[in-house]
């Protein structure tokens, strides 16, 4: 899928992603305390939908968009169920800043991936050490489409802090933490249904409670869920609730929510 309006979006982020690597004087190296020798790159934990639904993403190519100009990159995508366990991977060379990736057809509805990237040495070398935290973490943009609509409806990446060691295997520097309250930024409107995907990018079960305030600031509903490690859980919003809050151990536990109007057959997907 190649349309003028993803042509216009890639190519906005592009250029205001290169000035931006270009005018900063310098990055934290923080991250790289986490690194493994064996390990290129960070990804974030992104979710690809199946079904009524189409995912697209597209890959940066950080190396590239750091010294401004074309290098081969390897995209790897690593492919895990909603359980947790690994279904596939799938490999490309480019050297575009940046890559447009139609997923295929998935064996389950809802899946995460993360999205790695390796250079060669030489390619490598061109980028000085105070930058190399720059090229190493892998955001990207996933664009969703749902039935008939043309227009996808994009998010950047999220939280994950993924990797994968030297047997290939998916690793994570992301842990669960003291218990922390997530409030959604968002009233829920009575026109639209509203599912919400967590993310489990740690590799321990995740406990979380949920609750929802209806039109009247009361309690309406408290679930408790379990995700397993590298899993993911979808949540239909039950229908009444306007403000959702969850209690878990991760820092920043921001699922994707999914808003769906009742209307029509489009959606609008945003963080929380």
């Amino acid at each position: 899928m190649n349309t003028p309006v993803l042509s216009k979006f890639r190519h906005g982020v592009i250029m205001a992603s290169i000035d931006g690597l270009r005018k900063l004087p310098d990055m934290s190296n923080s991250v790289l305390h986490y690194f493994p020798k064996y390990s290129q790159s960070l990804s974030d934990m992104f979710l690809a939908r199946s079904g009524q639904f189409k995912t697209i993403f597209i890959a940066e190519n950080p190396l590239a968009m750091t010294i401004g100009e074309a290098v081969n990159v390897k995209h790897e995508f690593y492919f895990n169920g909603s359980d947790g366990r690994h279904i596939f991977s799938h490999t490309i060379k480019t050297d575009s800043f940046m890559y447009n990736y139609e997923l295929p057809e998935l064996s389950e509805e809802l899946v995460s991936f993360g999205h790695f990237t390796t250079y060669e040495k030489r390619d490598i070398n061109k980028v000085s050490s105070i930058r190399h935290s720059t090229y190493r973490n892998n955001r990207g943009y996933t664009g969703y489409l749902r039935g008939s609509t043309l227009l996808p409806s994009f998010v950047h990446g999220n939280f994950g802090g993924l990797y994968l060691d030297c047997h290939r295997t998916l690793k994570s520097i992301a842990r669960q933490r003291s218990l922390h309250t997530y409030l959604v930024q968002e009233i829920f409107s009575e026109h639209c249904d509203y599912e919400l995907i967590f993310l489990n990018p740690t590799s321990k079960s995740l406990d979380i409670t949920i609750s929802a305030y209806d039109d009247h600031g009361e309690i309406c509903f408290v679930s408790e869920k379990t995700i397993r490690p590298f899993g993911l859980m979808k949540f239909s919003a039950p229908k009444g609730s306007r403000i959702m809050f969850w209690s878990s151990r991760l820092p920043i536990l921001r699922p994707l929510i999914f808003e769906l109007p009742q209307s029509d057959n489009g959606c609008n997907v945003f963080h929380s």
